[in-house]
């Protein structure tokens, strides 16, 4: 992530506020023993591909952006990826200060990275790893809470 100026960090906070989508999610796993695999996430989806260059810019141009239109009288939306652990744990610093209405998704997010960043490599998941998954759908979770 490059250097950001606190209103740089102040309109990401309020992209991802409004825009983003953050969470722990489960990995199609192609492993031999079936283990459930969980990647953290953070997808922001708009229809303007003008911010989704600005993203790439500004927060890694090495994330995934898909380009989807469902139906055709819908307008084409695109969709920015971060899975990268250590990409999502630099945000912390940067971002994180400025959020509000996912500033409980994200501290979620880093602790449970923080976390695998401490596994040995392959290694199942703990309990409070497990623990930050099940906040994460709850606070995520359509409808009314």
């Amino acid at each position: 992530m490059k250097s950001l100026s606190e209103c740089e960090k102040a309109y990401l906070a309020g992209i991802i506020d409004g825009e983003a989508s953050l969470g722990v999610n489960v990995q199609a796993n192609h492993n031999r023993d079936n283990r459930t695999v969980y990647r953290p996430r953070l997808i922001i989806c708009n229809s303007n591909p003008e911010l989704i260059r600005y993203l790439e810019k500004t927060l890694s141009p090495t994330s995934t952006v898909i380009v989807r239109q469902r139906k055709p009288t819908h307008k084409i939306s695109y969709q920015y990826e971060i899975s990268s652990r250590k990409k999502l744990v630099s945000i912390r610093n940067n971002i994180l200060p400025f959020l509000r209405l996912k500033k409980r998704q994200t501290e979620l997010v880093l602790k449970w990275c923080e976390s695998r960043e401490k596994a040995v490599r392959g290694s199942y998941y703990n309990d409070t790893e497990l623990k930050i998954i099940q906040e994460l759908y709850k606070l995520n979770r359509r409808g009314v809470v």
